[in-house]
């Protein structure tokens, strides 16, 4: 039949435009059109035609941005033999003047582009004689002015819009650098424009006049016959169905990028190449076959899973281009035919890559019967929301290179095509696949403005496993399709866990500070309002220890401890593990039902407070010990150490976190995770710091927050605690004055704290300043980061960790990484998982949820096993029987050099200065609120650079209310 038309074609071609209109109305009245079938020479008015469709986007996009290259469309060609110059120039011209396309400009008339065709064009051929030059000399000449010509910009209306240049290198040896606008060309018109060029050539060089096919029409006539064609019935349809396919909610692909977006794309980009193997071609065509496809589907289909597995998401849209030959007019004209398409992914519900082959083939089937509406027009008819920051519809693109192959020989002289400089990006990636004899080469343009050369090196090695993969088993769900090789599995899943080391494992929090009361029982433990020594307080927690086991605390027993910042808050702490106990930090600034709710489920029968608390707290059903009120009871008790019987695995504490279904949940946390928290900042922090004697060290956190563990072990290496009053936290310059009068030199803070010591001069250099300085509880923001990094005396951690993992899990010295914010490397015994959602390991630099495994782990959450079960889940990697690991919900990924990248949540949790919040808890407490069906709720520090939070509700009527 494609024969059969082709015939007809040629043979209508040759009648007269009398003829053509008669035959056009026979044909109308027995219901044919000839429009649709045919592509004939129009009427024209002169030199002037309207533009196409396609070069009317360029047209307008050049003069929103002129004088840019993008669009430039650049060839190289190294020949080698006998070149007569005068006689390729000929050629040159020949094809010039037989492609009128080729002597076309553009202007505006009614605003609207219109192309000028001009009757005559001579385009020249600039000579550059390199020959003086050494050869090395030369290869930076070639790679200059090849990329010098590719970025030269066009003059749309001034013309020519194709421009030659030719570097002489020795007597037989030159290179061809042929530049051209997209606006006049496209991939296949290239091809076409060199096989006549050599084919003009051939014919001059043998002697013989040069006899071209004629062409049985000119682009001017395509692009009038397609605003023609593209009318009523048969637009609507087109219109129709890319509307239904595109139109609603179409999700921009989010690439996890090196660099932050640019408001506005500079559209400077790179490339780099793979070769995939003849074997794994032959494998990926027999797949083809066997689902009755193409190569082009096939591999249009793995990228689509290759982007699903960097980017989690299940819809979005990849950009393909097409040909647009679909007429044998058209077959051999050069001019900008090509259309794109949108391709859209359905990766919805894992489903196998045969399936997903399946899915991608009929999408693409549809798109083809559809490809004649232009992608302007598709844009329009969709109305995608605009976003100067991403491409409409879709972000990348595919290419399976089709274009018709040039012989390039010639009886004397041979044309070699050269790679061409790739410094433009139009999307942020762009994979080009095209097929030899020795299998496919792949080609990722990449916008450098996102990217890092060895992150697009890495995406072709993760295609190159994939389809390995896909060839192997197509029937694999894709979230089991292997993306990373065994070198890349091994270190993020081994190497960057190696954290083995020893710590304190056989004995408990309370006997390793009973054994350095005893080796340091006169250094100052404590200092708040005065100070009390390691043997004083070690004996005074032994007093208070002994009340505490008569009243039936023991192991795993919870003892509330509600006591302001003072020695007693520390002596009641310690005195509930020494009983055997496990402390439960209560914050009197908790609402009254939060607190009450912690004692009933914790199951605390005890509670540590002070006598001008205990009529503000909930102590129905609970013995109430006020330790000051009973000092003089308690002092009467022996303060030699006691003999219980808790073991590492015991609860040392049980902390309660916000709770997502409304209720706070309780970490509980034993012995050994704590003692393993030492061991690892012994490890990653105090080694790196000799002090030569004891640490004077803050103890800034309330104790319901858990970062207070952080410091609370350094009781048992010998170091002075200095509990930092409340009345100054807040305050940056009252802090700063009491760090320099106490000379502290290890300071513990959430970030917002630490700006206000920024401000008020920490780092001025004007007084005193800790040597380490331990930031933690939430994001450090850039700016802030860099200043860290920068400082000259002052080692800065980044502290990281979930309350169910025994405070922190990860750290990095800001210094060690100063390129931005990172959370860093697991600690000692630590192992840091970035997993998806399917729980498959996620390449280096793609987001995923951090699992966090090893020794710290909690115990789980207090009388809740079903969320325990949910969040402490299996780990597969340990190899060990029983492992575990904690589903953190931070979204981080790997990056190139091990450190680990903190992006966000993957729940709705949120942090106020470090404090988590769990917004389905807020909203228990609003529920049944007047208004709050129609309200709006804001969660605000009460105190800035505090924990102490408020939950207001903004009613309907714009008034504020507090329940």
């Amino acid at each position: 039949m494609e024969q059969i038309q082709q015939q007809l074609a040629q043979r209508i071609m040759t009648l007269s435009r009398e003829q053509l209109e008669l035959l056009a109305v026979r044909l109308k009245q027995q219901g044919i059109d000839i429009d649709q079938a045919f592509i004939l020479p129009q009427r024209r008015d002169g030199n002037v035609v309207p533009a196409s469709y396609a070069q009317r986007r360029l047209w307008f996009l050049d003069q929103y941005e002129p004088e840019t290259s993008l669009y430039n469309i650049p060839l190289g060609l190294r020949l080698r033999g006998s070149l007569n110059v005068s006689m390729l120039q000929t050629a040159l011209n020949e094809v010039v003047g037989r492609h009128e396309v080729l002597r076309t400009t553009f202007a505006e008339q009614d605003g609207s582009p219109v192309q000028i065709i001009a009757s005559k064009l001579y385009i020249p051929i600039r000579i550059e004689d390199l020959r003086h030059l050494s050869a090395d000399e030369q290869a930076i000449e070639v790679a200059r002015y090849a990329d010098e010509e590719s970025q030269r910009p066009f003059d749309l209306m001034c013309g020519p819009l194709l421009r030659v240049q030719m570097l002489r290198l020795v007597s037989d040896e030159y290179i061809l650098l042929l530049t051209i606008h997209h606006i006049v060309a496209d991939g296949w018109s290239v091809q076409l424009l060199v096989r006549e060029m050599i084919q003009a050539y051939a014919a001059l060089d043998a002697g013989h006049p040069i006899a071209l096919p004629p062409l049985p029409i000119q682009y001017a006539d395509f692009s009038q016959w397609q605003q023609h064609y593209l009318q009523g019935n048969r637009l609507a349809e087109q219109i129709d169905y890319w509307r239904d396919q595109l139109g609603g909610h179409l999700p921009v692909l989010e690439l996890p990028t090196d660099h932050a977006r640019p408001s506005r794309p500079s559209h400077r980009g790179a490339t780099c190449t793979t070769r995939l193997s003849a074997d794994l071609t032959r494998g990926l065509h027999a797949l083809s076959r066997q689902e009755n496809g193409t190569l082009f589907t096939t591999l249009l289909s793995a990228f689509a899973v290759l982007l699903h597995r960097y980017t989690g998401q299940t819809d979005f849209c990849i950009g393909t281009p097409i040909a647009n030959r679909n007429r044998a007019e058209i077959e051999n004209l050069i001019g900008f035919f090509v259309n794109t398409l949108a391709m859209r992914a359905n990766l919805e519900g894992n489903p196998s890559f045969r399936d997903a082959l399946r899915r991608m083939r009929k999408v693409a089937l549809d798109a083809y019967d559809h490809q004649d509406l232009p992608f302007e027009m598709v844009v329009d008819a969709v109305q995608p929301e605009r976003m100067e920051s991403y491409s409409p519809l879709f972000q990348v693109m595919f290419v399976l290179q089709n274009t018709p192959s040039t012989n390039m020989r010639l009886p004397n002289l041979s044309a070699e095509q050269m790679p061409t400089p790739g410094h433009v990006s139009r999307f942020d990636l762009t994979l080009n696949i095209s097929e030899s004899d020795v299998g496919l080469d792949a080609l990722l343009e990449y916008s450098s403005d996102l990217f890092e050369p060895a992150t697009a090196d890495r995406l072709l090695r993760h295609l190159g496993t994939l389809l390995e993969s896909v060839v192997a088993d197509p029937d694999q769900a894709i979230s089991d399709l292997a993306i990373m090789d065994t070198d890349e599995l091994q270190r993020v899943l081994v190497e960057w866990n190696a954290t083995a080391a020893p710590f304190s494992d056989q004995v408990t929090f309370h006997r390793l500070f009973e054994q350095q009361a005893q080796a340091t029982p006169d250094v100052p433990a404590v200092v708040i309002d005065g100070e009390i020594s390691y043997g004083e307080l070690n004996s005074r927690a032994n007093q208070l220890a002994r009340r505490l086991v008569r009243l039936g605390v023991g192991p795993d027993r919870p003892v509330g401890v509600c006591i302001e910042r003072s020695i007693d808050m520390i002596t009641a702490l310690l005195a509930a593990l020494k009983a055997g106990g496990a402390y439960l930090p209560l914050d009197l600034t908790y609402p009254a039902q939060r607190l009450a709710f912690m004692l009933a489920d914790s199951g605390a029968e005890v509670l540590l407070t002070q006598a001008h608390l205990r009529e503000l707290l909930p102590t129905e059903g609970v013995h109430t010990l006020c330790v000051d009120a009973e000092r003089t009871i308690t002092e009467q008790e022996d303060g030699s150490d006691l003999d219980t019987a808790v073991t590492p695995d015991h609860l040392a504490y049980v902390i309660y976190t916000s709770g997502s279904t409304g209720q706070p949940k309780g970490v509980m946390i034993p012995h050994r995770g704590v003692l393993n928290l030492l061991a690892g900042l012994e490890q990653a922090v105090y080694q790196r710091h000799p002090s030569g004697g004891p640490l004077r060290a803050s103890l800034n956190a309330p104790l319901s927050f858990d970062a207070s563990v952080q410091q609370l072990v350094l009781l048992l290496r010998g170091d002075t605690l200095y509990v930092l009053p409340d009345e100054i936290r807040a305050d940056g310059e009252a802090l700063l004055r009491y760090i320099r009068e106490q000379r502290l030199d290890v300071l513990d803070c959430v970030p917002t704290q630490l700006k206000l010591l920024l401000a008020a001069g920490l780092l001025d250099g004007t007084g005193w300043a800790p040597s380490i300085i331990l930031p933690g509880g939430e994001a450090i923001d850039a700016v802030t980061w860099r200043t860290l990094a920068e400082a000259p005396e002052t080692a800065f951690y980044n502290m990281y960790g979930p309350t169910e993992c025994t405070v922190d899990a990860t750290t990095c010295r800001a210094d060690d990484h100063p390129e931005g914010p990172v959370i860093g490397r697991p600690l000692a015994n630590r192992t840091c998982y970035v997993l998806d959602e399917y729980g498959q390991p996620v390449p280096i630099g793609v987001p995923g949820e951090l699992h966090i495994g090893g020794e710290g782990l909690a115990r789980g959450y207090l009388n809740r096993a079903e969320l325990t079960a949910e969040r402490f889940v299996a780990d597969p990697f340990r190899g060990e029987p029983g492992a575990r690991m904690y589903r953190s919900g931070d979204l981080v990924r790997y990056l190139a050099d091990g450190q680990i990248e903190f992006l966000g949540r993957v729940d709705h949790q949120v942090k106020v200065r470090g404090h988590r919040i769990e917004l389905g808890e807020i909203e228990n407490l609003l529920r049944g609120h007047a208004d709050v069906a129609e309200a709006t709720v804001i969660v605000r520090e009460d105190v800035v650079g505090d924990q102490r939070l408020v939950a207001y509700v903004v009613c309907a009527d714009g008034q504020q209310c507090q329940p």
